[in-house]
C-alpha cells in the first residue's frame, strides 16, 4: 500500500478507546460513545486507526487493561461520507513504527451523528 491511498470497504479498522472514561465507553454495557468515533479539534478532523491485516490485536491495544480495542468495517465510514487513507507512522526519534496506521477523515467537527453511526457499528474486541 501506498501512504494516502483509499482503502478499501471489506478493510477492518480498529480503534483504541480509554476503557475507564465514561466519556468513551458505557461502564455497563461496554459500547463505544460517539465520542469514542469523533476526532478532537486539534485532529483537524481526522480519526487514528489502524488497519487491521497489517497488525495484530495486541499491538495495536498496547495496554489491555487501560484500553478497549473496537473494529468496524471501512464501509461504515464510506458510507457516512467520509474517507478511510492509509497513513502509515514512522516516528526516527523514538524508532517506533506503525505501518498499520490509518486515517478517517472528511468529519464535520459540529455534527456527532457520524462519530454515533461509527460507534454503533464497532464492536469490541475486549471487554469487559
Amino acid at each position: 500500500m501506498i501512504k494516502g491511498e483509499k482503502l478499501s470497504d471489506e478493510e477492518l479498522l480498529l480503534r483504541r478507546v480509554y476503557r475507564k472514561d465514561k466519556r468513551y465507553i458505557n461502564q455497563l454495557t461496554g459500547r463505544p460513545s460517539s465520542r469514542a468515533f469523533a476526532p478532537r479539534p486539534k485532529d483537524e478532523g481526522k480519526l487514528s486507526v489502524d488497519i487491521e491485516r497489517l497488525t495484530t490485536k495486541e499491538k495495536c491495544i498496547i495496554d489491555p487493561g487501560k484500553f478497549v480495542l473496537f473494529q468496524v468495517k471501512a464501509s461504515v465510514p464510506h458510507n457516512a461520507g467520509l474517507k478511510c487513507i492509509y497513513d502509515p507512522l514512522k516516528y526516527e526519534e523514538d524508532g517506533v513504527d506503525n505501518p498499520a496506521h490509518a486515517l478517517i477523515t472528511g468529519f464535520d467537527l459540529e455534527d456527532e451523528s457520524v462519530p454515533g453511526i461509527l460507534a454503533r457499528q464497532a464492536q469490541g474486541l475486549n471487554y469487559p
